[in-house]
């Protein structure tokens, strides 16, 4: 499961049953534009389905990292801004990371320190274990 600005090595899904995801969306709103305001699913289609929506990505040969707008609430909790923003690291193909964010900025900062953790450091990938930040 991607945490929050969290590293999680090798994630695992522990995923709550759909009527229980439903539960949560029906509350708390499932559909965010950008900037994060709520919006409807058909206003989200269309802008997840745009060529041109937000996503940043960074590659070598070992490592890339991949940062995009995914509109859709990955938050849980009733109090909290929506995580509408996904960074994945993948090595050697695999996925090793997943980062969640509420907002552009933070996704872009966030995206920026995966990318210099990862493109130079395959050495850090231990499977199973978080790695730490500063």
């Amino acid at each position: 499961m991607c945490r929050p600005d969290v590293p999680l090595s090798r994630r695992r899904r522990n995923m709550s049953t759909l009527q229980e995801r439903k539960e949560v969306y029906a509350v708390s709103g499932e559909h965010f534009d950008e900037d994060g305001n709520p919006i409807s699913q058909e206003e989200w289609a269309v802008l997840f389905g745009r060529h041109d929506r937000w996503r940043l990505r960074n590659e070598n040969a070992d490592v890339a990292v991949s940062t995009v707008y995914i509109g859709l609430n990955h938050e849980f909790g009733l109090d909290k801004p929506p995580l509408i923003f996904e960074s994945l690291v993948f090595v050697d193909g695999d996925e090793v990371e997943c980062w969640r964010y509420a907002s552009k900025s933070k996704a872009r900062a966030g995206h920026g320190t995966l990318w210099s953790m990862y493109r130079t450091k395959k050495e850090w990938i231990i499977s199973d274990r978080i790695t730490p930040i500063d």
